[in-house]
């Protein structure tokens, strides 16, 4: 009798199939100091059965996020892993670079965290979204929701807020350093906002009202700003409020993001890409 059941029992494990699935997603691209292109792959790894009872589903999930960086040669170079998550899939949507420092952060209320870009040494910085570095790498700017803006400093130190308006959202420190433009959330009916421009301890500098997604300064001597209309990317001239349409570059809601040496854009079209101002060159970001 016991025979039998070990024979039932290899017999109903025999009957079990299980499989791994992978899917490949790439995240928050932008540029570093250097003109090369930083951006996360994230594998999510997902082990399915289905069992001789009938049963089926998901019963082990992991993923993997692993730095990058490409030139504008498409030369690609994989820095390494930088989490391995059980259980669950993480999904960071925001990264900056300034130095050897790269911070990473999402668009919910999530983990913001910061990469030595030269040896992957990691450094938490607390809960927070839409992080972005100062050019000296000393300093950074987010989102706590419901209260506003603040900034900390790189090793977790001095933390204050500097926007307490619960609308604000997108901040984005200048290349010159001395200013941060971000988002007033104003008019969800007439689908426009502002574009407010301020100084690093909060006086007003400029104010826009149009239609903008995310933000992004550009070349230190360009004295503009990069964004989406919902529709192309667009350059804001801050002197005189001058809107330079990029026809050549269809834009959704998604940030466009100006190269430090103002030749390049990286862009979205439901999937990453890098293109020369002028249209002339481009390609998916595909390692």
């Amino acid at each position: 009798m016991r025979r039998w059941l070990i024979v039932l029992v290899i017999l109903l494990f025999s009957c079990e199939k299980r499989w791994w699935e992978e899917t490949r997603f790439i995240q928050a691209p932008n540029w570093a100091p250097d003109n090369k292109i930083l951006f996360l792959e994230e594998i999510w790894k997902t082990r399915h059965f289905r069992d001789w009872w009938g049963g089926a589903g998901i019963d082990k999930m992991i993923s993997e996020i692993y730095l990058w960086e490409v030139d504008t040669h498409q030369n690609y170079r994989n820095l390494g892993l930088i989490f391995k998550i059980e259980g669950r899939y993480v999904g960071f949507s925001y990264l900056s670079c300034a130095g050897d420092w790269v911070l990473i952060s999402g668009d919910t209320d999530t983990n913001i965290y910061a990469i030595k870009r030269s040896t992957l040494e990691k450094r938490y910085l607390g809960k927070g979204m839409y992080a972005d570095l100062s050019p000296d790498g000393k300093k950074f700017v987010y989102v706590k929701p419901k209260k506003g803006l603040w900034i900390k400093n790189i090793d977790g130190t001095n933390d204050h807020q500097i926007i307490s308006d619960s609308n604000a959202t997108h901040p984005a420190w200048s290349t010159d350093g001395g200013r941060i433009a971000f988002v007033l959330k104003t008019s969800v009916s007439l689908n426009t906002d502002s574009l407010i421009i301020i100084d690093t301890v909060n006086n007003l500098l400029h104010g826009y009202e149009l239609r903008i997604y995310i933000p992004d300064w550009g070349p230190a001597d360009s004295n503009a700003i990069s964004f989406s209309n919902g529709y192309y990317g667009c350059i804001l001239h801050i002197q005189d409020a001058f809107i330079d349409t990029l026809e050549n570059i269809p834009m959704g809601d998604a940030p466009i993001l100006w190269s430090p040496s103002g030749s390049y854009f990286i862009a979205y079209d439901g999937k990453w890409y890098v293109i020369k101002r002028d249209g002339s060159k481009k390609f998916y970001i595909k390692p």
